[in-house]
């Protein structure tokens, strides 16, 4: 935006207005470093979660029509073969490294990486971290070979965000093809539903 325009609008808006912006472009500029070191050194999961307390969630097991059993059978069929639809995308794989159809001519390459060690040090470079260690021991309960899945890539275009990035750094621009809908839309993990479902 132009500086001529921004006067024009700062001209035009009312002062409680005006000041209410102000303000919030300070406290951002001063909460924003407190969040970002947040991001690099606490935990996003819980440990204080008690596994006998999932119980009260659990209620009698589901009988479903057969039609939507065979539904939930063929859906979690595509899962086992890490593909997901998203959005519309259609049924797409969501592995490291899978190729891309490409979104309004933009077909980003996507590179594979390597997860061969047991131990999980590989993750060091996609990880933060205070998850790191939490990561890793799930990692090595994972029989092998097992290709992860890739939670930051738009299934579409290709396009990847940095994994290690902090959200409020990342920049979503507009017109290269990419929308961050869909790895937002993978990481909802709708698909664990049809899998309780299934299993």
């Amino acid at each position: 935006m132009s500086e001529q325009l921004r006067l024009h609008q700062l001209r035009f808006t009312p002062l409680n207005i005006t000041v209410k912006k102000i303000v919030r472009k300070l406290l951002s500029r001063l909460i924003t470093p407190l969040q970002r070191r947040e991001h690099y050194f606490k935990q996003t999961y819980s440990a204080d979660i008690k596994h006998s307390s999932f119980h009260r969630f659990i209620h009698s097991p589901i009988t479903l029509p057969v039609e939507n059993q065979r539904i939930i059978l063929a859906v979690c069929e595509h899962y086992s073969h890490h593909q997901y639809s998203l959005l519309g995308s259609g049924w797409v794989s969501l592995l490291h490294g899978a190729e891309s159809k490409g979104f309004e001519g933009y077909r980003y390459d996507s590179r594979s990486i390597s997860h061969s060690d047991s131990n999980g040090e590989w993750l060091a470079a996609h990880i933060n971290s205070s998850n790191l260690r939490y990561a890793q021991t799930a990692w090595q309960h994972i029989p092998k070979p097992y290709q992860p899945l890739d939670w930051q890539r738009d299934c579409r275009s290709g396009f990847r965000w940095d994994s290690k990035q902090w959200h409020g750094e990342l920049t979503i621009s507009q017109g290269n093809g990419a929308d961050p809908k869909l790895p937002w839309e993978f990481g909802r993990m709708h698909s664990l539903l049809h899998l309780a479902l299934k299993y």
